[in-house]
């Protein structure tokens, strides 16, 4: 009997990214917390399409199962590939991108969700030292992978495909030249496979814990679901 999914890497040049995003849209962000506490588990299609799919796809470490029998992408592991150094024109590019895309969150999205990306996310990412650039640092290294998104379809889950999904993005980042990998992992489902492939927990934080400079809460954490309670930062040395 053949298998019932196929991990494989996604192409760069992959046509596919409207799926991707329809995935996330469905099985991801309604029930993430990070996305929950900013107020953005609804993003808008174009936006998400541009400024996160796109480029995590392309980036080569990224990975996907798709159900053979119906060539459905039911699950993916999004990561990008942080270096240390950086060419000019690397630097340039990059600075472009940083630009059109805070560009296209002014075009596309909401007020609510402007401000959860472009104040919450950051103050989150801070809180929970979910910043891979300061890893180079620490682990004394060239290139990193960072775990942007893990996501499985419901219709899918109780085959063990976070792991398998985790184990090939790693196998390609090691062939991409990356030594070590970071991720933050925001619930309770995905740190179980994170603890499971072996990561080392490094830090772990209670989203009641995260202040705003006002001192306040985060504005959503009434409509968090009980279960998820803190994100957990996740090292790995591939």
């Amino acid at each position: 009997m053949s298998e019932r999914y196929r991990i494989e890497t996604i192409p760069c040049n992959t046509d596919r990214l409207q799926e991707i995003s329809d995935l996330m849209n469905t099985h991801f962000f309604p029930e993430e917390p990070f996305s929950i506490l900013m107020g953005s588990n609804n993003p808008p299609h174009t936006m998400f399409h541009f400024s996160v799919t796109g480029p995590c796809a392309r980036s080569g470490v990224s990975v996907m199962a798709t159900d053979t029998h119906t060539g459905e992408i039911v699950g993916i592991r999004l990561g990008r590939v942080y270096k240390s150094h950086y060419s000019l024109l690397e630097r340039f590019k990059n600075w472009i991108w940083e630009w059109i895309v805070f560009g296209m969150y002014l075009m596309y999205a909401t007020p609510g969700i402007r401000y959860g990306e472009l104040v919450l996310l950051p103050l989150i990412s801070e809180s929970t030292g979910y910043t891979p650039r300061r890893y180079f640092k620490v682990f004394n290294c060239s290139k990193i992978l960072s775990d942007t998104f893990l996501c499985v379809s419901s219709t899918a889950r109780g085959a063990r495909l976070g792991e398998r999904l985790l184990a090939e993005s790693e196998a390609v980042a090691r062939a991409a030249g990356c030594t070590h990998t970071v991720a933050v992992a925001t619930g309770i489902f995905s740190q179980k496979v994170f603890h499971r492939l072996g990561y080392k927990m490094e830090q772990e934080t209670m989203y009641s814990d995260i202040r705003l400079e006002s001192g306040e809460q985060l504005p959503n954490l009434g409509k968090l679901p009980k279960i998820h309670q803190s994100a957990k930062l996740f090292t790995k040395v591939l």
